[in-house]
């Protein structure tokens, strides 16, 4: 796991957050044993000792937001920590690549400057259109930003995050012993679109062909003269 100094630089933060919005991450794959929880530094806060199972959840309630950062609640598995803030969790979950932390919220207003302090990273960075994901029981499609970080320090990880919002869709970090693999599975926002390409624009032009196809058949269809 990266170490509380490693992570020390903060990034703006996500300004549509709002108090009591919260995700919810399904834990996909997790090592084994006992994870310290060490906020990034400064002031590199102990909030305790965490460990999490595959098929177990971590929690993230927005208690507060201003133009510093985002500060919440986290229930990681069967722990509770308060006044964690974002770039706590990118420490102490290795959602992050020194010197940026990304954590749950990404700074959506600025990905070059982000792009640029991953640089000498070993990371490559990838845009892509019409990911699907599943939130909230429901698919959405998302326009993305891939960070994939080989063999930084003994880093490998791979993030996902929605590029309009920020918002970290799924993520796979591992560093040493340590695992960890989760996916965005519920949320209180309103993320993604239902479809790229069919759009309202897209069902009003659809509509209009089923019109002209009817009003073609019935013209086309042969009347049975009465007796």
């Amino acid at each position: 796991m990266i170490s509380s100094t490693s992570c020390i630089f903060q990034t703006g933060f996500a300004s549509y957050i709002e108090i009591d919005e919260w995700v919810d991450y399904t834990v996909l794959e997790s090592s084994n044993g006992t994870n310290l929880f060490y906020g990034a530094w400064p002031p590199g806060y102990y909030f305790g000792n965490w460990s999490i199972s595959k098929g177990e959840s971590i929690h993230y309630t927005i208690t507060s937001s201003d133009t510093i950062g985002i500060n919440g609640t986290l229930v990681i598995g069967n722990y509770t920590f308060n006044d964690v803030r974002n770039i706590d969790i990118a420490s102490a979950l290795a959602f992050s690549i020194y010197p940026w932390n990304g954590g749950f919220f990404a700074n959506s207003s600025d990905w070059l400057t982000i792009k640029t302090q991953v640089e000498n990273t070993n990371t490559t960075i990838e845009e892509g259109s019409n990911l699907e994901h599943k939130i909230n029981d429901l698919y959405r499609y998302f326009d993305i930003i891939k960070f994939k970080t080989t063999d930084y320090y003994g880093q490998n990880s791979s993030f996902f995050y929605d590029k309009e919002t920020g918002i970290l869709l799924c993520a796979k970090s591992y560093f040493g012993n340590y695992l960890l693999n989760i996916s965005l599975s519920l949320s209180s926002l309103e993320l993604g679109f239902p479809s790229k390409t069919y759009s309202l624009k897209n069902t009003y032009v659809f509509s209009y062909v089923l019109v002209f196809l009817a009003i073609i058949i019935l013209k086309r269809k042969p009347w049975k003269k009465s007796n």
